[in-house]
Order: C-alpha cells, then structure tokens, then sequence
C-alpha cells in the first residue's frame, strides 16, 4: 500500500524491496512453502501462510509478532479496513472429515505495544461445505463469506454477510441469495457499492445496497484472482493462462486484454 515498497515471499522467507531502486531493504526468514500474504492497508504488517500457519510480521521492526490460534491448516486471510482485524479461513479434522471455519481475530492491542498475542473476537463454523472466499467491506463492517454447493441442499445459499464486530449474519438480499457455489475470490470495490466473486471462469458482480445483479460475465479462462480500479469502474480479472483480462461489469464489456504473462497470473493490482 501507497506503492514505496514491493513483498516477496518465497520458500526462504519474505523480503520487502524498494519500488523504485528493487534494493532489498529488509529480509524475514520463513522457511517452508508459502502459500499467500496479505499487508496491513498501512503496510506496516504482513499477513504470510506459511507451511500451513499464519505468521504476522512487523515489516519495519523485522520481527514475527506472536498470534493466537489457530496454528496449522490456514487457507486464506483477509484485514479489515483498519488493519486492527485479521480474519483467517481455516481447514481442521473433525471426527474424521475437514471442516473449515473462519476465525476472527482483534489484534490492535498486539500491533501498538507488543504486549500480548492479541484475542479471537469470535468465530464462524458450521459450514456445510468448504469456504472458499473471504472478503471484508472497505468500510470493516461487513466480513463476506462463500462456500462450495452443497448438492444435498442446493436451494441453501452459498454467499454469507457477516456483522463484521459481532459474527452475526446479515440477512441477504434480492439476488445475493442466487450466488453460485464456490466462488473462489471476492472483492469489494473500493467505495463498497460493489462486490465481485469469480466461480471458475464466471464472473459476478452485485450491488451491495439490494444486492442487485449488476453483471454475470464470462471471462473465457478460469480466474485465479480479482482488483477493482480505484474508481470502481474497472475488474480486473488475472487467469492461468496467463492473461488478465480488464472488465466493465456496469457495461457488460472486456474493456483490454493484457498478455505476455508466460506463467499463471496469481495476482493483479491496479494503483
């Protein structure tokens, strides 16, 4: 955030470079597979999967900071707005099959004074199929989940909106409820007037105020990451093919195709 520095993580830990020049200014070692990172909307922390566990790293001090559980089986983390919460999806055996719940975590006191591990606010299970996207409004007010179908109960909707302070539901309006299964990532626009999901290569977008269907769009590969322009206009949708492919959702129409890419796109940016 506010483009001064770039973050790698690879298998020997995470580094922080400086955009312009690309020094390496700070290097974290974190051995082990990782498998995403989320910074702060300050950029002062970093969120990091790896080997399974979150790790929360003060990126000016160049210090782990301890976190509360949950330890291992960590698949995706999201901030709130003010970077004071830490919403982390999270797969565990239970009486013998996975069972995934999202734990909440108020961290504010552990970010200013070190002086604890910080606490769990509350968690979300009971899930009846694997979560597969996570997302808070810009605003921190409102924690979006989706799930997997669940072929036993397929009129149960997939998309959920959490009172991001509580972990109470919110009710789901007019269309929200028709939301496809397994929406891999969500993303709220930056004013919060929009949230996107893709579902393999099906783009959605609704207005959260109604939940209105503003867009269904297919994007002709399978979508592996989703950024909204800063004005809300523009999606941005990066594949495994290794195109990113630039939508209007109001319009209904792909604006750009950018290609070069000679791997997979794992995420995209606008600034």
């Amino acid at each position: 955030p506010g483009g001064q520095g770039i973050l790698v993580a690879h298998y020997a830990g995470l580094s922080l470079h400086d955009a312009a020049t690309l020094d390496e200014l700070f290097f974290f070692p974190a051995y082990g597979w990782k498998a995403g990172l989320a910074p702060t909307p300050d950029g002062r922390h970093v969120a990091l999967i790896a080997e399974g566990g979150v790790q929360l790293w003060d990126v000016a001090g160049g210090q782990m900071l301890p976190l509360p559980e949950p330890a291992g089986g960590i698949k995706k983390v999201a901030w709130g707005a003010g970077g004071e919460t830490l919403a982390v999806l999270r797969s565990a055996l239970v009486d013998g099959e996975y069972r995934d719940s999202v734990d909440v975590l108020e961290l504010s006191s552990l970010l200013d004074s070190r002086a604890d591990t910080g606490r769990l606010l509350y968690r979300l299970d009971g899930f009846a199929t694997a979560v597969s996207g996570l997302a808070f409004s810009p605003d921190g007010r409102v924690l979006a989940t989706s799930r997997q179908a669940d072929w036993r109960a397929p009129e149960e909707p997939t998309l959920a909106l959490w009172d991001a302070a509580s972990g109470q539901p919110l009710p789901l309006e007019g269309e929200w409820r028709d939301a496809p299964g397994g929406l891999q990532e969500l993303a709220f626009s930056p004013d919060g007037r929009l949230l996107a999901g893709a579902a393999i290569s099906t783009l959605v977008a609704w207005e959260t105020a109604g939940g209105a269907l503003l867009a269904s769009l297919e994007n002709g590969g399978a979508v592996s990451t989703l950024a909204w322009s800063a004005d809300g206009r523009l999606l941005a949708a990066g594949s495994p093919d290794g195109a990113v492919r630039v939508w209007d959702p109001a319009a209904g129409a792909q604006r750009a195709t950018v290609a070069g890419h000679t791997a997979g796109v794992v995420r995209v940016a606008f600034d």
